[in-house]
């Protein structure tokens, strides 16, 4: 949640020489007040650990959506341009069907479904999700 989280992670998983895909969980709405950042403290936050950790040693960065109801249209927008700007990054959004769901249609009008929001901003070019597999451009591997 917090950018110190985030390095202490990267800072254990290198000490031990491990391979991490993490990132900074970003949150600007519908959460509780001292988990929330803004559009433009995530977007500073993650920036800055993508240019510490990225591909340092065994580790990568993945732009980390808790839902996509807990992020505004602001936040998903910054989070496209550091798609743009780092490319070779991965993202991990939560794409569980249920009620929050419809929450979520409801927070961004003219989208129908949860995995068209973040296709709308950009962000399924190389996610990681909890089933461990890595999607990129519609090309499914999975990983041990």
């Amino acid at each position: 949640m917090h950018k110190q989280s985030a390095d202490a992670f990267f800072t254990e998983s290198e000490s031990r020489n491990l391979r991490m895909v993490a990132g900074k969980v970003l949150m600007d709405r519908n959460c509780p007040e001292f988990l929330r950042d803004t559009a433009q403290s995530g977007y500073d936050n993650s920036d800055e650990l993508i240019a510490r950790w990225h591909r340092r040693g065994r580790q990568q960065y993945a732009l980390t959506l808790r839902f996509a109801l807990t992020s505004t249209e602001a936040q998903l927008e910054a989070c496209g341009v550091l798609v743009q700007k780092h490319q070779d990054v991965f993202i991990q959004p939560r794409r569980r069907k249920h009620r929050r769901d419809q929450m979520g249609r409801a927070c961004f009008r003219g989208i129908a479904a949860t995995s068209t929001f973040y296709d709308h901003y950009g962000l399924r070019h190389a996610s990681v999700t909890g089933k461990r597999q890595f999607e990129r451009t519609g090309m499914r591997m999975n990983v041990a």
